[in-house]
């Protein structure tokens, strides 16, 4: 089970490559997660950073 600084590097990583896709320094942005909040919540918080 990976330890809380583990999982907080890990955001914190992700983060800054979210960061970079906003600002047009990626052009494919992959998302893991499970279905029921691809569905519902993911959307919603995406267009909140994109926005």
């Amino acid at each position: 089970m990976p330890s809380a600084k583990e999982i907080i590097d890990s955001f914190d990583r992700n983060m800054e490559d979210f960061n970079a896709w906003k600002q047009g320094g990626t052009k494919k942005l992959s998302i893991a997660c499970a279905p029921q909040i691809a569905s519902s919540f993911l959307p919603q918080l995406l267009n909140r950073f994109v926005s």
